[in-house]
């Protein structure tokens, strides 16, 4: 059945003039320009999308984008709690549940009960009240990773978790994680067993939902280095950036020792030939794929464990044309990434450059086993199939 599949994929490959390596380790993107999502954040692995739209009267509200089967997108206003007129989405799991902010100092979770849906206030982990709370992440089964400025306890970032009485519920209890008091402990990310990372006073961190424990990744400088974790997986993989050694800040892959593990090691993902000397991790898929960005004039990166750093400007199709793929800040399952970049029609001198969001989805999904090639001219052969994006 691979067999024939990758035929037919040929066939229809030849038939249309395309050059296209069907079954090929390296993987072709078609880019979408997301100009009919206002302000995308997150992508869920159905490929929802959500942001937040402005209207007429300047406040902004919280929307689900959902593909509409036609290649747009059908909107959904969240709308807010009553008398916080601004609602802004950070980030949506597979159920369809969101997690984001209501102004600076207030965030939700939003679930579809029917009509608008019901929105609740996740609350404030600072006895005296913070400043501003924010989500910051949301995993499939509706914990939501979320801080408060502790303003009137002496400053710093307290983290907690709000997590559900069963499974993607509305009603639920907030639990800290630490921080505040002069402290900084920001979530960045939260994978499916309640596992939390980030970044803060004392560096990147770990924290266990089981035992409650948070515990310092260090850095690639070794225990104490400074570093910033930003997305964890469900196996307990982090990524982010850390101070390296020869100098600069890279991107890393802090792998446990034993899936979801609390020790492990931390693997330097390297820099883009040709720019400066930085580069940062911001998403990691549960294939390990590692997604961000490279350079002080940023190019959008993708990384895997068979291929390693990739520019992600040199494996789009046609459809990029005038496009400068700058930042990928999140990825789905099905391996289609979200970022920002520079769309310029023209070229230098002429129109202005714009600066957009874009959607990639693979073109040619890899698959998995020995496969066949096609190519123009036409060229079929056998070849090891080796994992990548898909």
């Amino acid at each position: 059945m691979q067999i024939k599949s990758c035929w037919a994929l040929g066939a229809i490959a030849l038939f249309a003039g395309a050059v296209v390596d069907v079954c090929g380790a390296t993987p072709v993107y078609s880019l979408r320009p997301l100009d009919d999502v206002s302000n995308p954040v997150g992508i869920n692995n159905a490929g929802q999308i959500v942001g937040s739209q402005v209207f007429p009267n300047g406040i902004n509200h919280a929307t689900i984008y959902t593909p509409d089967g036609a290649g747009g997108y059908t909107a959904h206003d969240l709308a807010a709690l009553p008398s916080l007129a601004n609602s802004y989405g950070r980030r949506i799991n597979a159920s369809g549940q969101v997690c984001g902010n209501i102004g600076t100092s207030r965030a939700f979770l939003w679930k579809d009960t029917g009509g608008l849906g019901t929105m609740i206030n996740l609350g404030d982990p600072n006895p005296l009240g913070s400043e501003e709370v924010f989500s910051q992440d949301i995993n499939d089964g509706g914990t939501v990773a979320a801080m408060g400025f502790d303003f009137s306890g002496g400053g710093g970032f307290r983290a907690f978790v709000w997590r559900p009485t069963t499974p993607n519920a509305v009603t639920g209890t907030m639990i800290p994680i630490g921080g505040g008091g002069g402290v900084d402990v920001e979530p960045m990310g939260i994978n499916s067993a309640g596992d939390v990372t980030g970044l803060g006073t004392n560096g990147a961190f770990l924290w266990k939902g089981s035992t409650g424990t948070r515990y310092p990744l260090g850095g690639l400088t070794g225990p104490g280095g400074s570093a910033e974790a930003h997305d964890i997986n469900d196996a307990g993989k982090i990524v982010g950036s850390s101070n390296a050694p020869g100098g600069g800040r890279h991107a890393f892959l802090w792998t446990p020792t034993t899936p979801n593990g609390t020790a492990g090691s931390m693997a330097d993902l390297g820099v883009l030939p040709g720019g400066a000397n930085d580069s940062r991790a911001y998403d990691i898929n549960s294939s390990g794929v590692v997604i961000g960005q490279s350079g002080n004039t940023p190019l959008a990166f993708v990384w895997s464990s068979t291929d390693g750093l990739r520019n992600l400007n040199t494996l789009v199709d046609g459809s990029a044309a005038g496009w400068t793929l700058e930042e990928a800040f999140n990825l789905n399952d099905a391996g289609q990434i979200m970022g920002v970049g520079h769309f310029d029609p023209d070229g230098p001198g002429g129109v202005s450059p714009t600066i957009r969001g874009y959607l990639l989805t693979p073109v040619v999904p890899e698959p998995q086993g020995l496969c066949l090639v096609a190519t123009l001219p036409a060229a079929l052969a056998r070849r090891r199939h080796r994992h990548d994006i898909a």
